[in-house]
């Protein structure tokens, strides 16, 4: 894309709240991308909404996969030609937003447990 224009950049929050707690809050953004001038175009200047503005934008390539922006493959889907759905977009992001969750309440006083995947591995590489 051209840094001289102006561009939309597509992303999502993931909040999480501890059902006990007001103040215990996790936020995290996923990964940015770019979305292709002509769906910025569109948002900006037809005030369309995304899935809309992606529609245009695909139907000029005879994609069969129109109508899909609210579907399984979301945005990303189609601009990655099906190598990231937006299941696995969110994936990252959602775990990483349960992280504060899960060493919250963790008694790291007999020291940090151990790491059972780097054991695992360290147990192949003794075998091979």
């Amino acid at each position: 894309h051209d840094s001289r224009k102006s561009y939309l950049q597509c992303f999502a929050w993931v909040c999480l709240k501890h059902r006990n707690s007001e103040d215990f809050i996790s936020e995290t953004r996923s990964g940015t991308f770019v979305l292709p001038d002509i769906v910025n175009k569109a948002i900006m200047d037809d005030k369309e909404e995304l899935g809309v503005a992606q529609d245009k934008y695909f139907s000029q390539f005879n994609r069969d996969d129109l109508g899909i922006g609210k579907g399984e493959a979301g945005t990303i889907g189609p601009l990655t030609f099906g190598a990231v759905s937006r299941s696995q977009y969110y994936a990252p992001t959602v775990t990483f937003a349960f992280i504060p969750f899960l060493h919250q309440l963790r008694d790291f006083s007999e020291g940090i447990p151990p790491n059972s995947l780097a054991s695992l591995l360290e147990k192949e590489a003794d075998h091979s």
